[in-house]
């Protein structure tokens, strides 16, 4: 029973620890989520398109995500984007929805501008945009995966490591109570 609950512990904390995720801070999506600090990133924080907010920012209806914050001295703000600009393209790609966003400009090569299309006041404009940091494996589903698995497998070996140490622990810690017990279930008395 003992065993069992500390195994439940050692090997679920870490396993909760290593799946969580960033959510979104009420209907904002920000482009700069926690878990990869070095990936690219350009400093704004979008949301995605109500029809309600499409049909106020001219929005086509199959695409763009609203540019909620632009902080400043970032990539997005010294390029010129701005709050209530509606992103429609990154990269030459649609952008349909925040995550498309923010994968596109996590897999976006260091150093290298990429081309953010957007409305403003209904009208077409392009920006170019330099992300920080480096590209991401988080952008590239594959390469996520292959880092998972070995990260896994690296916490798996340092996991049946402490585990057995653990084990050991008990074993001697049992073995001291069983020397302690006089036979009767309860531990002899010291004098």
């Amino acid at each position: 029973m003992v065993r069992t609950a500390i195994f439940s512990l050692i090997f679920v904390i870490p396993l909760l620890l290593a799946t969580s995720a960033w959510s979104d801070s009420g209907s904002h999506w920000s482009i700069d989520p926690p878990f990869f600090p070095h990936r690219g990133r350009i400093g704004v924080q979008v949301e995605p398109m109500t029809p309600e907010l499409r049909g106020y920012f001219h929005a086509p209806a199959d695409r763009g995500v609203l540019v909620a914050r632009v902080e400043p001295d970032r990539p997005a703000a010294r390029a010129g984007l701005r709050v209530g600009d509606v992103i429609v393209s990154a990269d030459g790609e649609p952008v349909r929805e925040p995550l498309e966003l923010i994968r596109i400009v996590a897999a976006a090569p260091a150093g290298e501008a990429i081309e953010i299309g957007i409305l403003r006041e209904a009208k077409d404009r392009k920006l170019n945009v330099e992300p920080e940091g480096e590209p991401s494996l988080w952008a590239e589903p594959e390469r996520l995966g292959i880092w998972f698995e070995e990260k896994l497998q690296h916490g798996s070996r340092e996991l049946r490591e402490r585990l057995e140490q653990l084990e050991r622990r008990l074993d001697e810690i049992e073995r001291k109570l069983e020397e302690r017990d006089d036979g009767t279930g309860e531990a002899a008395r010291e004098t």
